[in-house]
């Protein structure tokens, strides 16, 4: 039981880490979009 609670919360984490990735690489875009123009 407290390894499968384990394992949940480190796969909440990665999806949260990858969350984070994107939204970064999101801005970034936006960033270079405004630098074009």
């Amino acid at each position: 039981m407290d390894n499968k609670m384990k394992v949940d919360r480190e796969i909440k984490d990665a999806e949260l880490r990858t969350k984070l990735v994107i939204a970064k690489m999101e801005i970034a875009e936006r960033e270079k979009d405004r630098e074009i123009r």
